[in-house]
């Protein structure tokens, strides 16, 4: 049409800057320069399921009392993951928590669990990936790929909680990509 104009897209995604490069060291990419800002994303290396499951209820906590209208994504390896991690939060968070699996699959506000695959395409305000382990994310492409996939879901928010040794693919827990919150092994004095 007359009057119009053809721009180009610079920058090809929504996760902030911050996101994009923790994202961009999993995938062994280049890291991006171009995005819009954002704190780097938290990391809470736990030592036990426990520890890693409370971490996790007190970050959701916190994004959902802060953005009540906006879809919280916490994702995970397989649905068989999901579906466990859902019934261990769906007692502190009720209806506010749904499982979203290849039967029913809802868009409401608040908390939303699923697989990375049933999530790759969305995007999401908020996202935690629950424990990208060793054991499920070995360093072979498709484990690579997957968690990239998952990491770029979060548009401005993304958190990672892990317990047991986590995956090569990600940075050490103190490198400037994320913001690590380490569980120190509590040890018994000698004298006591």
């Amino acid at each position: 049409e007359k009057g119009a104009r053809q721009i180009s897209l610079t920058v090809s995604h929504r996760s902030t800057l911050s996101i994009m490069r923790l994202a961009d060291y999993v995938a062994k990419r280049s890291q991006t320069t171009d995005g819009r800002p954002g704190k780097a994303p938290l990391w809470y290396k736990m030592n036990s399921e426990d520890s890693a499951v409370r971490e996790a209820i007190g970050w959701l906590r916190r994004v959902t009392e802060r953005y009540p209208n906006a879809i919280t994504a916490v994702l995970c390896k397989s649905l068989t993951e999901a579906r466990y991690l859902y019934g261990l939060l769906e007692p502190t968070f009720g209806s506010m928590v749904n499982l979203g699996d290849n039967d029913m699959f809802t868009f409401d506000e608040g908390i939303l669990v699923t697989s990375i695959k049933l999530a790759k395409g969305l995007e999401f305000f908020n996202v935690l990936v629950w424990n990208p382990s060793a054991q499920d994310f070995p360093p072979i492409d498709a484990a690579r790929n997957l968690l990239y996939v998952g990491l770029t879901r979060a548009e401005e928010h993304l958190a990672l909680v892990t317990y047991g040794e986590p995956t090569a693919l990600l940075p050490s827990v103190n490198s400037k990509l994320v913001r690590g919150m380490e569980e120190q092994i509590e040890t018994e004095d000698e004298d006591s």
